[in-house]
């Protein structure tokens, strides 16, 4: 074993050490301990490996939870799991294993899906049992969550789940019963319910759940300052410009809305928020006139990275 911790000791990592030519044979059996010592290593070089003292740990295509001695102190048994926060994380066992072939790399991927999220504490107690289609640790204090969809097995993902918030207490702050729940930059919560012609409809919320908008959006654009861009009746359709078609909201009038729900003036027609935005350049003042080109994503127009958002943050996921 000494001379297998040496080569961690030297930093050669785990896949760079199966594919080295050294003098003696790379040994299966030695693979767990070897990622465990890897991990250590890499949390003495400063890396941020440990999370409320519990680092991740992958083997067999599984996952499970270390502690900085290097035991195992959450048995490896997860699909997909997400680093410890605040003492909780979220952890995945998936029901289908599909098949895919990879086109650009003339392979084919074990693709598992199908699965139920549910939250653990540091000693892999469930404090919530699997039961979410999606889970989201949107900030230090609360949690969104979608449950009850319906698995589409052809996109291998949960579609018309109802989105509700807890705080990391497991204390339901909002029900789930909207459509899309998500939290902007500036702290307020957009909610999407579908009238009765089934049209989607987004309207703002606080963290505790106060209604401060009424649900007459078409869209609402995330904003780190207190003004957000909305628009009503506008209609969200692909544009082909160039080689790469976009989706975006055109027509109907637009608008900003101030962080209490108010709206700042009356909504005008525009042909898109760009043009809005050209008309309007100074109504927010010197704060921040922003919105992520990523806001556009929804449940129903579902992207596979979002699953691997807890799913908390992609970053903080891990999954095969």
């Amino acid at each position: 074993w000494d001379y297998w911790k040496d080569i961690i000791e030297e930093g050669l990592c785990i896949e760079l050490f199966k594919k080295t030519d050294i003098s003696r044979a790379y040994v299966p059996e030695f693979e767990l301990k070897l990622k465990i010592e890897e991990l250590k290593y890499l949390a003495l070089c400063g890396k941020a490996i440990f999370h409320n003292h519990l680092a991740i740990i992958e083997h067999n295509e599984k996952f499970g939870y270390i502690n900085e001695e290097g035991n195992i102190v959450i048995d490896i048994q997860y699909d997909r799991v997400t680093d410890f926060k605040r003492g909780i994380a979220a952890v995945k066992i998936e029901k289908y294993v599909a098949e895919e072939y990879i086109k650009e790399t003339g392979d084919w991927y074990e693709i598992k899906y199908g699965g139920k999220w549910g939250i653990i504490d540091i000693n892999g107690k469930y404090l919530r049992y699997p039961q979410y289609d999606y889970l989201e640790f949107a900030n230090d204090d609360i949690i969104l969550f979608g449950k009850e969809g319906k698995l589409d097995l052809d996109k291998r993902y949960f579609i018309g789940s109802k989105w509700g918030l807890m705080n990391y207490e497991m204390e339901i702050i909002i029900p789930a019963k909207y459509s899309y729940l998500t939290l902007f930059k500036n702290g307020l919560i957009r909610a999407k319910v579908e009238d009765e012609s089934n049209c989607p409809k987004w309207g703002l919320m606080t963290t505790d759940g106060k209604v401060i908008s009424p649900f007459k959006y078409s869209y609402i654009y995330d904003s780190s300052s207190s003004y957000m861009l909305a628009n009503i009746n506008s209609i969200y359709k692909e544009i082909n410009e160039g080689d790469y078609p976009q989706w975006d909201y055109f027509g109907g009038e637009w608008g900003y809305i101030d962080n209490t729900g108010n709206e700042v003036a009356p909504f005008e027609p525009a042909y898109n928020d760009a043009d809005f935005r050209i008309q309007h350049p100074m109504i927010i003042g010197n704060e921040e006139n922003e919105y992520d080109d990523d806001d556009y994503d929804d449940y129903d127009d579902y992207d596979d990275d979002y699953d691997d958002f807890y799913t908390a943050t992609s970053e903080d996921s891990r999954s095969f």
